[in-house]
């Protein structure tokens, strides 16, 4: 398996799953994805249940917060940045007009972290973890591999996150003509982001997840039995792998992805896709 040794600041380090329905929402994912969960609490207002496979932490899922449902956002898988000073960090987000939708918070044993949302509305966490938090493993089956911002107005939001991480940025053109940017820090290619398209239907600006299966046939199969729904695909995406688009019975959206090889490759070809409500 590879695990991850570290965690290099201003990268996606961990993922959580904020939803409604969170014990169901756990039966769902450790069933589809062959995973361990934990019941771990650590104060009277955090309690997660940890994704794990082998004891390597894979991510969390927990309550809906009280500061996201009181402002009717959806269940969703949100990514973790990891930074330097959480307080500093939050500042300088609300310089660059993005929203503090929980404002910086000590778990203790567990982190410091905010809950913010970009210019356009898609949200992220940044945190500075206690000691050695967030995955021990990413690219195997079960696990996390990447992330997409869908995004409409370019210069803003590609700006927002270069000024606050420091990020780079390369665009690719795909097949469809449309560009796909990915984010760097330094020569770590964090995440993905492409304009949403006319042809998407109405999807609001978000940050969506991907989680790595071992066959996308077989796992596309068992959503299915497991009462979510694909919504796109599997598609091939070049020689990365194969992908598709999937509600959980909770209505929230992520991505599966089966790699040809072992080694991440590149971000994948883009295909039309269905409207996606959040």
């Amino acid at each position: 398996m590879p695990e991850v040794k570290q965690h290099p600041l201003h990268t996606i380090s961990f993922i959580d799953l904020v939803t409604a329905k969170p014990k169901a929402s756990t039966k769902f994912y450790t069933q589809l994805l062959a995973l361990k969960s934990k019941d771990q609490n650590y104060n009277k207002v955090w309690s997660h249940a940890l994704l794990h496979r082998q004891g390597k932490r894979i991510g969390i899922i927990r309550k809906l917060p009280d500061s996201l449902k009181s402002r009717e956002i959806p269940s969703m898988w949100v990514p973790y940045i990891s930074v330097a000073d959480v307080n500093k960090t939050v500042a300088r987000v609300k310089d660059l007009k993005g929203n503090v939708l929980q404002e910086p918070t000590t778990i203790r044993g567990f982190a410091q972290l905010a809950i913010v949302s970009d210019p356009e509305g898609a949200v992220l966490t940044v945190w500075k973890p206690e000691s050695k938090m967030g995955f021990d493993l990413i690219n195997e089956p079960g696990a996390y591999c990447w992330s997409e911002l869908y995004f409409n107005d370019r210069d803003r939001e590609i700006g927002f996150y270069t000024d606050l991480f420091g990020w780079k940025t390369k665009t690719m053109k795909m097949p469809n003509n449309v560009d796909y940017i990915t984010f760097l820090k330094d020569d770590i290619e964090v995440a993905g982001a492409m304009k949403i398209q006319e042809d998407w239907g109405k999807v609001p600006p978000n940050w969506m997840v991907y989680l790595t299966v071992e066959n996308i046939k077989v796992a596309a199969e068992r959503v299915d039995v497991l009462k979510g729904h694909i919504e796109m695909g599997p598609i091939e995406a070049g020689d990365m792998g194969w992908f598709a688009l999937v509600k959980d019975p909770h209505e929230t959206y992520f991505n599966i992805m089966e790699f040809k090889s072992k080694e991440k490759a590149a971000a994948p070809e883009e295909p039309k896709r269905p409207t996606v409500k959040h």
